[in-house]
C-alpha cells in the first residue's frame, strides 16, 4: 500500500514538472505611439515645441521600453513624464 502511493505521489510529481515547463508563455507586448504637441495639451496652447514617443510594454516582465524625440523647445529639456491613457484633450482618468 505504501509503495503504490509512493509511485502515486511521484506520478504527481512529475506530471506537476512537465506542465509546468509545457505551459506556453502568455506574455504580451503592447505597443504604443504618440504625437506630442500644444494642441494635445490641457488645456490646449500654441507652443511651437513637437515631438513623437513610441513605447513597448512587456505584459510579462512588467517592462515599459520607450523612445522619443522632440524639437522646437525654446531651451534645454529638464524632464519628461507619462500620463494616460487617455483621449487627446482630455485629462486621464
Amino acid at each position: 500500500m505504501t509503495s503504490t502511493i509512493l509511485r502515486s505521489t511521484a506520478a504527481a510529481i512529475a506530471f506537476a514538472g512537465a506542465l509546468a515547463f509545457a505551459t506556453p508563455s502568455m506574455a504580451a507586448m503592447t505597443n504604443f505611439k504618440a504625437s506630442l504637441s500644444g494642441k494635445s495639451e490641457v488645456p490646449p496652447n500654441t507652443v511651437a515645441a513637437t515631438g513623437s514617443v513610441t513605447a513597448t510594454y512587456d505584459s510579462d516582465s512588467k517592462k515599459l521600453t520607450w523612445k522619443g524625440s522632440y524639437s522646437g523647445l525654446t531651451g534645454p529639456a529638464t524632464a519628461a513624464h507619462f500620463h494616460g491613457p487617455a483621449p487627446e484633450g482630455k485629462m486621464p482618468a
